[in-house]
């Protein structure tokens, strides 16, 4: 499985995004994946995904099928959930008529209307597996709606399309470790970013003794508005840093090397980083 979490810091249009990047299969395991992508090319939406990649490839195919071309608009967040609404149930009666009916030559209408007739009691078997069906797909999605406000709700396995309540969300085998860990630091939308992206790697890190989810972490966080975006590439030393220092509070090295990242998108914060440069070396070296 994984784990996958975002964070909505309020009053900002910024959108934090940490996973794991391994990627389990039946044939062996993969590390190093990026579990996000965009809802469709050019939109302000992005999404996480646990569970089957192949399934997911397929799932967001028709997602953009559905919502067509974007560039250039701002998608309501009612116009995405409807997307992947009626993506996952286009993909879950696919899968149905082709792993369940397609060795008794049924599509899912012929199955209900005469299904009972024609199978007797095995009708009964096949509408238990029918009734257990899902994509084996958990998303979290987020973005900007019409007003450039940001908004997330998830999705889960079955296609169920939940809005979220906190400003932030975890899915996958982690997830609870890893909002388990937020709520234990007491996390409050904070105006401090780099506080913010912390402590989501924190629960990442956090959630790493969960089955199935891996060691190796990005974070990855985004400007919607003005289109970019930054990785934080201290990982391992901010992940020590926790482990070591503790928190709360917020080790002060930890904070810096985000920011350090966060001028990417942040040019304001330069001179404050430059400032910090000396204290940050005799503190992590």
């Amino acid at each position: 499985m994984t784990v996958c979490i975002a964070v909505l810091p309020r009053f900002t249009d910024r959108i934090v995004l940490v996973s794991d990047q391994l990627l389990t299969a039946d044939i062996g395991s993969v590390d190093g994946a990026m579990k996000v992508t965009t809802v469709a090319p050019g939109s302000e939406w992005y999404v996480m995904f646990a569970g089957e990649a192949a399934r997911f490839q397929l799932l967001m195919a028709r997602v953009r099928i559905l919502l067509g071309d974007v560039r250039n608009m701002r998608l309501t967040v009612g116009t995405v959930m409807a997307a992947f609404g009626q993506a996952y149930a286009l993909e879950l009666r696919k899968l149905i008529e082709s792993e369940i009916l397609l060795p008794y030559g049924l599509d899912r209408d012929d199955f209900i209307a005469h299904g009972k007739e024609l199978l007797g009691d095995h009708f009964y078997r096949l509408m238990e597996q029918i009734s257990g069906a899902s994509l084996g797909v958990e998303l979290i999605v987020a973005g900007l709606d019409a007003l450039a406000q940001t908004q997330m709700f998830s999705v889960t396995v079955r296609g169920a399309i939940v809005p979220a309540v906190l400003p932030y969300h975890a899915i996958g085998s982690g997830a609870f470790a890893a909002l388990g860990t937020l709520y234990q630091l007491s996390y409050f939308p904070t105006h401090d970013l780099g506080e913010t992206v912390y402590r989501a790697c924190a629960a990442k890190f956090a959630a790493e003794n969960a089955p199935g989810v891996g060691q190796s972490t990005y974070a990855l966080v985004i400007a919607p508005l003005s289109g970019l975006w930054t990785l934080v590439t201290n990982i391992e030393e901010v992940r020590e840093l926790w482990r070591t220092k503790g928190q709360p509070p917020v080790p002060a090295a930890a904070r810096r090397l985000i920011e350090r990242d966060l001028r990417r998108i942040e040019p304001w914060r330069e001179a404050k980083v430059g400032n910090n440069k000396t204290d940050l070396n005799s503190e992590t070296s």
